[in-house]
């Protein structure tokens, strides 16, 4: 199915052009020529083509679905809510790839990810794990933004500046069995003492030292 007929686009804001506003409901095999919002709780996408995805609700699950941008906009920004899985996807050509504000107990698992700035971003956000996803060509991989307990383990990053950023007080993130190669540093801890980098493969990285930390 091919959806069509959203406002037209101005720079990088928001062309929603599918509403799923009824709990429980579903989105499966199509391509829309602009964003989809979801305002409802335990909604699913799945196999879909578009721009983004925006999302103000509980457990929205995205999966096995391909969305690229202009490069200045974000391509899944989800607002709130808990229990939200996004997995399998491809998400590219965006300045953020994945956004997560003030979520908790979610996970982010087996994406393709390729971005200008950020594949996942995570502001204020509790008990999130950043899983098995593969990473190229992006500034920051991950950027852990305050909020508590989140999990980095077990991603492929590769030809961007850091694997990993954490700051602005996050506390207790955990940075685990990633594969790092061809970045500037493989981790970035800023103002977040209570960080756990523990195993991590590093590869022909630019800086010496794989893991800085501060401020001093």
């Amino acid at each position: 199915m091919l959806i069509t007929g959203g406002p037209t686009r101005f720079f990088n804001f928001h062309a929603p052009v599918v509403l799923l506003g009824g709990v429980g409901s579903a989105m499966v095999g199509s391509h829309c020529e602009g964003h989809i919002v979801v305002t409802a709780s335990d909604v699913v996408i799945q196999t879909v083509t578009a721009v983004g995805v925006i999302g103000f609700a509980e457990r929205t699950t995205i999966e096995r679905s391909t969305f690229k941008g202009m490069r200045w906009d974000i391509g899944i920004e989800l607002a709130g809510g808990s229990g939200h899985t996004i997995t399998q996807n491809e998400v590219i050509d965006h300045i953020c790839n994945i956004r997560l504000r003030d979520a908790s107990a979610s996970v982010i698992s087996e994406n393709r990810l390729e971005g200008r700035w950020w594949a996942v971003h995570l502001t204020n956000c509790n008990h999130i794990g950043v899983i098995e996803n593969k990473v190229s060509n992006t500034m920051r991989a991950v950027n852990v933004h305050s909020g508590s307990g989140s999990t980095i383990i077990g991603n492929w990053v590769a030809d961007g500046d850091s694997a990993a950023l954490i700051e602005f007080g996050a506390t207790d993130t955990a940075v685990l069995d990633n594969h790092i190669e061809r970045c500037r540093i493989g981790v970035l801890v800023w103002d977040a003492p209570t960080t756990r980098v523990g195993h991590n493969t590093y590869v022909d990285l630019h800086e010496e030292e794989p893991v800085v930390t501060g401020p001093e």
